[in-house]
């Protein structure tokens, strides 16, 4: 479990396997600041306010095909553009991948 802020609130948040692995590895630390896409709020059933005594049930489950390591000047909070994932990074068995790129090299005729 570790600890994510916005820079001025912040939250419990719990990592998936992969995730886990890079805190032990050391590819995620603290101070790093990471984009992420597609969290799911838990220990909650609705939204709560962030100085309620319900936020301290809430946190928020990551996973690595959502999750990575933001540029060292990137500013905290709400992002103007979108996560996309290279297809050679998506890990299986970890999460929805937010978006991809792909190139459509060929089309085969219809079969039956």
């Amino acid at each position: 479990e570790i600890e994510v802020s916005d820079g001025w609130y912040s939250m419990r948040a719990r990592l998936d396997a992969k995730l886990t692995t890079y805190v032990r590895d050391g590819r995620l630390a603290v101070g790093h600041k990471i984009f992420i896409v597609g969290a799911e709020l838990r220990g909650v059933t609705d939204a709560v306010a962030p100085l309620s005594e319900e936020s301290e049930m809430a946190y928020l489950m990551l996973n690595v095909n959502g999750t990575r390591i933001a540029p060292w000047d990137a500013t905290l909070g709400r992002a103007s553009y979108n996560l996309t994932v290279p297809l050679r990074t998506v890990v299986p068995d970890g999460g929805a991948v937010p978006r991809m790129i792909v190139h459509v090299r060929h089309v085969y005729p219809l079969m039956y």
